[in-house]
């Protein structure tokens, strides 16, 4: 017998071992693919909720308080994204606390200056930690946030957070 009779004659087996690592790759690639799927489906925030969100600007000059105006779209100053729409101002003059000679607090106006609430018609979706303005930046009562939006630009602070009545 030649050694071409000896190729031949071999024949070509598949072992368990190599059944086991096809397997094993095709298990891989699933579970890869299954868990793109879940993650992917978990992350997905979908915007359905209104909030109401209530911002107090405080000290600010009458001149400015004038450009705040119902309708207006108010938008993040540190990434531009659009916060929400005004729907309702109110402005008052300024308190002014200061000490007197005696070193008692008297509380006095302000008319030079305002203090300005503005509640804001947020669109985005409710988490379990919070609002989630426009379902990627968190808002909540008591946090400092700077806005502008075609008239006025500043900071203030959000006091109330609540679902829009239906």
């Amino acid at each position: 017998m030649n050694g071409a009779e000896k190729i031949s004659k071999k024949k070509s087996r598949v072992s368990i071992i190599d059944v086991l690592i096809i397997l094993t790759v095709i298990a891989c690639i699933a579970a890869t693919f299954v868990h793109y799927k879940i993650y992917e489906k978990e992350n997905t925030v979908v915007i359905d909720e209104k909030c109401l969100v209530s911002v107090k600007y405080y000290g600010v000059d009458n001149e400015i308080a004038k450009g705040i105006s119902m309708g207006n779209e108010v938008y993040y100053t540190e990434n531009g994204k659009l916060l929400g729409t005004v729907i309702e101002i109110d402005s008052k003059d300024s308190d002014v606390l200061f000490k007197d000679a005696s070193d008692k607090w008297i509380q006095t106006v302000d008319t030079t200056k305002k203090d300005v609430t503005v509640i804001i018609e947020v669109s985005g979706s409710v988490s379990s930690t919070g609002f989630l303005a426009n379902g990627t930046d968190y808002t909540a009562a008591g946090m400092e946030i700077d806005t502008y939006s075609s008239g006025f630009s500043g900071k203030g602070l959000i006091f109330d957070v609540k679902r829009q009545a239906e």
